[in-house]
């Protein structure tokens, strides 16, 4: 019983790879390529070497200046989003896009009361434009107004509590300790000292 390999049957594509085989075993390595080949990284090696001399590098013509675009002149009426006077849901949406959000803030700014900028400033600066939005909704102008002087009062009572509250628990701190705390350190712990 023959082996199952030397009788399989080849095809003409296993005779083209023999014969391909056989002439680069025959021919073996092309001095002359070799040579061709290594000159080549070398001149590429050069050519890498030297400065460049590209039209991009070189001194070149300057371009003409482009025109003044004038300075805006001291005093001068910056650019208005609103020709007319926005509801104040429309300055509740324009609060939340930048594009129109500084024009939005100073129209918030000129219809609350001056005692009002700490909160406003706080709305700007936490982007909690939502404090405004909910106030607006189905609501008469005057008592959207009315709404957020008194959140803005309600905002700034809540900061003074905290600060009081805040104060307060630095001085307890400082005196000596609160509740967590005791005369002597590592007190309580297990880790006293036994003589």
């Amino acid at each position: 019983m023959k082996d199952d390999k030397s009788e399989r049957r080849r095809n003409c594509a296993d005779r083209m790879r023999k014969a391909a085989m056989e002439r680069r075993r025959q021919r073996g390595k092309d001095p002359a390529m070799s040579v061709f080949v290594q000159l080549l990284g070398l001149m590429a090696l050069g050519l890498r070497l030297l400065p460049d001399f590209s039209p991009s590098s070189s001194a070149t013509i300057a371009l003409p200046a482009p025109p003044r675009v004038p300075l805006p002149v001291p005093g001068a009426v910056p650019f208005e989003r609103y020709k007319r006077t926005p509801s104040w849901a429309t300055v509740a949406k324009d609060l939340a896009r930048p594009a129109a959000t500084e024009d939005a803030q100073r129209e918030l700014r000129s219809r609350l009361p001056p005692s009002c900028s700490a909160w406003v400033d706080h709305i700007v600066r936490e982007s909690a434009w939502s404090d405004v939005r909910i106030h607006v909704q189905n609501n008469d102008a005057d008592e959207i107004t009315a709404a957020l002087v008194a959140e803005a009062r309600r905002w700034e009572s809540q900061r003074k509590a905290d600060k009081a509250q805040a104060l307060a628990e630095l001085k307890a701190e400082a005196e000596g300790g609160g509740a967590a705390s005791s005369a002597k350190p590592g007190a309580g712990t297990g880790w006293e000292r036994k003589s």
